[in-house]
Parts: structure tokens; C-alpha cells; sequence
């Protein structure tokens, strides 16, 4: 629904906008609709100052407080403008579009509009102490006003994302809405939008994956030697002799401005034969598509499974089902996911299966009532970062699927922890930092592995991963001497037609462009 559509006839609408607009109901006072405007009207005020005065990463603190208490359509609109300044448009975007749906939500009752927009005219108010007093007849002229900004904000932001056509349809929605003597002049850019639209049609992109400004939970880009000290603990408690170091990633065009990237490698301290293991997870996360394989472990089900009592999904053995119930089972038991379960099912390639990771992350955290980044899984993981202007593709599709997630689990809007941004990272974390195997039943596993997937990539592996019986181990394929950096190979070198096509894989699939021995003998 638009502002300009909303599609219901016994509704009286306003002349000069277009909009559906009442005039205010006895019961439905300044009072009851906001019944602590004071500290939003203050807070909002306090947020628009950190802006004007460029403070963007206090004035974005500051809008989101205010929001954890109300969801309030002016502090979504001015929050994205305060992001798209930070040059994050996909975030803004995802306030935006909440914004429209909380403004055509009130199509039924325009009326109860009228104190955000009192609020929004009346910065005076703060001084005053008196409740805001709301003017009828000024109500279709803010409505319109805001629609506006709303409209050209969301041309704004779907330009930057290249998503042309979802900016041609805002230009002509802000162009419903503007005055008569100004419509001619603002149609050719609608006009232009849709010429790019046909030119690119599958052009959305981010330009960055970096971590944003304000995530103070994944630690490792802020202190790397904290990281370093807490992955190679977590190698000692699995008793595993191997080593971790930093090292500097080589990536001649990193296409993000994020060109300091830290980069680890694990490296042995004695010498492996070929067979031996060299790391076993202590933990993994499991993901799968088909009810042939346990939903705890992935393990192929060759007997009767273990099925949860409440919901019927099945699992190998009493233990998987007990671990499931007490990490995350009981956010997910008895809720449907067969739309999800499509989606993931129906895409080009097994990278889908991060939606089923993300899913499984946020109950988690849910159970635990932790931040999602703050999860062990996650804690230590680093978004991908692309080189050789490739970039990670973008559309609304990404904020319909977030949306479809929390829906699932019935998490409330206002519950920050679980916001756009924080399912976009860990999209951004999980692209490179996760295993996938397409089953032999027709099914697919993906594996978060949070040590495993520190070893990085060579076209000629020493070591693989195998996955038995729920445990996750790396294994020595050569014999490795003392010293040696462990490699895996991220995609199976037998199966890659040549050289070109391994790489290009690599490159689309994890974002860098392979230097190893092999590939650059064979340049």
C-alpha cells in the first residue's frame, strides 16, 4: 500500500494531497498514543543536534535508545537519514521501508498521526512542558510533507544500492505528491531511473561488507591480540598443538576502503603423517535441508530416528536431541519454515544455507538471551572483503527473508538485538566462514565450524575437513612438517573445470582472488 493508494472507499480523503486523513477522536488524546513524549520528543531533539553538528556515530546511538522504547516512524525516517550519511544505504533502507509500513498501517486512522507530527513541528514543546497540541487541519499537509521525504529518501538510498527500479517507483510515488507546478520537473529523473533499470536489471550491490561503526560485539577487527590469545586457547582445550598467527591478507584492491585487513593462519608445532588429525571441533553448528539427516548433526538417519516429542523433527540419537532442546530446539520447535526451507532449496547455490545458519544463530541467542554476535560461533569471525571490484549483490530480498526469520521466531521489532544490521553481518561473516556438501539424498549440510574456518585456502591442500558421525576433524592428506601453515581447499579441486574456473569460483564464492603456487604458475 501507498500513501496515495490505500484502497479503502468509505475513507474521506484530502483534496490537495491525496492522503486519507480524520480528524482526531475524542478518546484517542496526544496523551494516550504517546504517553512519555517528553523523553521521546527530547531524545529526538538530542539525536537531530548529534547530526546537524556531524556527530553521526552518537546521533545513530542516540536514535536507536529512543526507538528500543517506541517505535517511532519520524526517528526511523531520521535514523536513515543518519546511516545513509555513514554510507550504509542498505541499513537505511530497512528503516525506511519499516517507516512506510508503520505510516500505511495508520491508514485506517490517519487522526493518530498527528502527535508524531506535532512532535515533529514542535521542538519548543521540550521548553514548554505542555502536552502537543494537534492541529487537524494541519495534519494532511505533515503527512504529505513526511511522505515526501520518506519517497526521496528511499530514491536516495535505491540509487546508491543500484537497485534502479525500486528507485524509479519511489521517484513517481514523490512525484504523486508534489505540487502540481513542480510534477514536469521532477518526472525525467523517474524517466532516467527506469532506463537504468532496463540497462541493469540484477545491478543492487553493497558497496561494503565492513563491519558497522556501532557493532561493539564481534571483537575480532577491534583487538586482534585478545582474538589471537582466545583462538589459540580454544585450540588448547581441544588439545590440539597447533598455532595461530596474524598475518597481513594480500589483496592488492580490496574494493571496500577497508584495506588493513587482519588476516590469521594456523600453523603446526610438530610434524603430522599423512592421516592424522590435527584438530577436532569441539562444537559445530549443523545445518540441513531434508529430513534424512539428523537436524542436530547432519548424520545420514539409517534407522528410526529419535523425533522431538512436540514437533516430530527427527534427530540420530537421544543425545543430539537433548543438545538441540537445550541450545536452541525449544525457539524452534512446533514453528513452520517450510517458506524458508524453499527459499534456501530453490537458490543457485548451497550459500543459502547461511538463512538456515542465521535462523538457528538467533535462536541461540534467543535461549541464551544473548547478543547474536556475541555467540561463541560468531565471536571471532570476520565479515568477507572483496578485491578486484567484485562486490556482494544486494535487493529487498534480503530484508523480506530478515523479516521472514524474526517472524518465525516472533521476535518484536524493538528488540535490537535481532535489527537488520545484525543479521546482514552475519550474513557478511557466514559467506566466507562456512562449509557446505550437497547430500547424497538429495539434501545439503552446511557446517559452522568457528576454528576450522580460520584455516585458510590453497589449491593444493595439506590438510581436508571430514565430517563423521557429527564430528568435525582436520586431517593431514600429506605429511606436514614443524612449522608448516595448514590449508584447506575451499572448493573441491577435482570438480573445478581448470584453472579460470576455480578461481572465478573462489572469487565470487569468498571474495579474493587465489595466490597460491599453483594458481600463479599457471597465470
Amino acid at each position: 500500500m501507498t500513501a496515495t493508494d490505500h484502497n479503502v472507499a468509505h475513507r474521506p480523503t484530502s483534496p490537495t494531497t491525496g492522503i486519507t486523513v480524520h480528524t482526531t477522536h475524542p478518546s484517542d488524546t496526544a496523551a494516550s498514543l504517546l504517553p512519555d513524549w517528553p523523553a521521546l520528543l527530547t531524545a529526538r531533539h538530542a539525536a537531530h543536534a548529534h547530526f546537524t553538528e556531524g556527530r553521526l556515530h552518537a546521533a545513530y546511538n542516540t536514535y536507536s535508545q529512543s526507538l528500543a522504547e517506541l517505535r517511532d516512524p519520524i526517528a526511523l525516517l531520521e535514523r536513515a537519514m543518519v546511516v545513509t550519511r555513514m554510507h550504509f544505504p542498505e541499513i537505511a533502507l530497512a528503516d525506511l521501508l519499516d517507516c512506510e509500513a508503520i505510516f500505511d498501517s495508520y491508514s485506517s486512522k490517519a487522526y493518530a498521526l498527528g502527535p508524531f507530527f506535532a512532535l515533529a513541528e514542535s521542538p519548543a514543546l521540550i521548553a514548554a512542558g505542555t502536552s502537543p497540541e494537534i492541529d487537524t487541519e494541519k495534519i494532511p499537509a505533515l503527512v504529505r510533507s513526511t511522505y515526501q521525504n520518506l519517497y526521496q529518501c528511499l530514491v536516495d538510498v535505491y540509487t546508491k544500492l543500484q537497485l534502479y527500479k525500486e528507485a524509479a517507483k519511489a521517484q513517481l510515488q514523490f512525484v504523486s505528491l508534489a505540487d502540481s507546478k513542480n510534477v514536469d520537473a521532477l518526472k525525467p529523473k523517474a524517466v532516467h531511473l527506469m532506463q537504468l533499470a532496463q540497462k541493469y536489471p540484477n545491478a543492487g550491490r553493497l558497496k561494503s561488507t565492513r563491519r558497522y561503526p556501532w557493532d561493539t560485539h564481534n571483537i575480532r577487527d577491534l583487538d586482534c591480540s585478545h582474538t589471537l590469545a582466545a583462538v589459540n586457547a580454544g585450540l588448547s582445550e581441544v588439545g590440539s598443538v597447533l598455532v595461530t598467527r596474524s598475518l597481513h591478507a594480500d589483496k592488492a584492491d580490496i574494493s571496500d576502503s577497508n584495506t588493513d585487513v587482519t588476516q590469521f593462519g594456523f600453523f603446526t608445532a610438530r610434524e603430522y603423517v599423512t592421516g592424522e588429525t590435527l584438530l577436532q571441533e569441539p562444537e559445530l553448528l549443523c545445518v540441513v535441508t531434508s529430513n534424512t539427516a539428523c537436524r542436530h548433526c547432519g548424520t545420514s538417519l539409517t534407522s528410526p530416528p529419535h523425533s522431538c516429542p512436540h514437533c516430530s523433527l527427527p534427530f540420530c540419537s537421544p543425545n543430539c536431541l537433548e543438545h538441540a532442546q537445550s541450545s536452541y530446539h525449544l525457539a524452534l520447535c512446533t514453528k513452520d519454515i517450510t517458506r524458508l526451507l524453499d527459499i534456501v532449496c530453490s537458490a543457485p547455490t548451497t550459500k543459502s544455507l547461511n538463512l538456515l545458519h542465521i535462523l538457528k544463530l538467533f535462536s541461540i541467542a534467543l535461549f541464551t538471551n544473548t547478543h547474536p554476535l556475541d555467540l561463541p560461533f560468531a565471536r571471532h569471525l570476520s565479515p568477507i572483503s572483496y578485491e578486484s571490484n567484485k562486490h556482494k549483490g544486494f535487493s529487498t530480498t534480503s530484508i523480506q527473508t530478515f523479516k521472514l526469520i524474526t517472524s518465525i521466531l516472533d521476535i518484536p521489532p524493538d528488540d535490537q538485538r535481532f535489527e537488520f544490521w545484525v543479521y546482514l553481518s552475519l550474513d557478511n561473516m557466514l559467506t566466507c566462514n562456512t562449509f557446505a556438501v550437497r547430500g547424497d539424498q538429495g539434501g545439503s549440510r552446511g557446517y559452522l565450524l568457528p576454528l576450522t574456518a580460520m584455516i585458510n585456502h590453497n589449491c593444493v591442500p595439506n590438510a581436508k575437513m571430514v565430517v563423521d558421525g557429527g564430528v568435525a576433524r582436520v586431517v593431514a592428506v600429506r605429511e606436514i612438517g614443524v612449522g608448516e601453515e595448514v590449508f584447506l581447499s575451499y572448493v573441491d579441486v577435482e570438480d573445478s573445470a581448470g584453472d579460470f574456473s576455480r578461481r572465478d569460483r573462489l572469487l565470487n564464492g569468498w571474495g579474493f582472488i587465489c595466490r597460491c603456487d599453483k594458481c600463479l604458475e599457471n597465470e
